[in-house]
């Protein structure tokens, strides 16, 4: 659970899983009120504009941990953190 509420209806996001389709197993925050609220939460990347990704650190002091990444890597390589 994250400390955000969904700007639609107020209720709190949470992480998902996308389950199938061309994301499956892709992760997302979406809103907690699915499926009356279809809200999800989309990153913009604030140097390209590309999206960003979640993606998980293999290297460095924050291996095993999640980032939003840019889409557009390696071309543009901003990143933002997650607070877990």
């Amino acid at each position: 659970m994250l400390n955000q509420k969904c700007p639609k209806c107020g209720s709190k996001m949470y992480w998902r899983k996308a389950k199938q389709g061309s994301h499956e197993g892709d992760m997302f925050i979406g809103c907690g009120n699915y499926p009356t609220c279809k809200h999800v939460l989309h990153l913009a990347c604030s140097k390209c504009n590309a999206p960003m990704v979640i993606r998980l650190a293999t290297t460095g002091k924050g291996a095993g941990k999640y980032f939003w990444g840019c889409s557009n890597y390696p071309e543009c390589k901003e990143t933002v953190a997650i607070y877990q």
